[in-house]
């Protein structure tokens, strides 16, 4: 059996970001910016990206626009619908390839949280951490 590599260049991770976006629905009036810059060349030195890289980007970006709808929402309905998105983390590229095991364990924790109301953590990893609104994201 080959083993798949565990980093690539560049292009592979934009081809994973890009591929990962047309996958995923983003929250209303959010919209994809262009993927990141993966280069491949930093400082004069060969730079390779983690297998999967791209893929945890874009779906960090996607849970951030559902998570900043979550806490900006005031009608129920809507809040209850961007929650059922936020809990998707868990089956996202970024909890499966982004996050360690502790880290995982972690995030869990935050998200039971939320989902019991209790928003104090993850509306400060989401305020440290994801653009505040479409427009920031370009």
């Amino acid at each position: 059996m080959v083993e798949e590599p565990r980093y690539g260049p560049g292009k592979r991770a934009v081809s994973e970001y890009r591929e990962e976006s047309e996958r995923l629905q983003l929250a209303p009036g959010w919209h994809w910016p262009a993927p990141p810059s993966y280069p491949d060349i930093v400082d004069g030195h060969p730079m390779k990206h983690e297998i999967n890289m791209g893929r945890v980007d874009a779906a960090w970006f996607w849970h951030c626009t559902w998570a900043r709808t979550y806490l900006a929402a005031t009608d129920p309905s809507a809040r209850d619908a961007a929650l059922a998105e936020v809990m998707k983390l868990r089956q996202s590229a970024y909890y499966r390839w982004g996050l360690d095991a502790l880290e995982r364990g972690w995030r869990d924790k935050v998200l039971d949280e939320v989902s019991s109301g209790d928003t104090k953590s993850f509306r400060q990893i989401i305020g440290l951490n994801c653009p505040e609104n479409a427009e920031s994201a370009a």
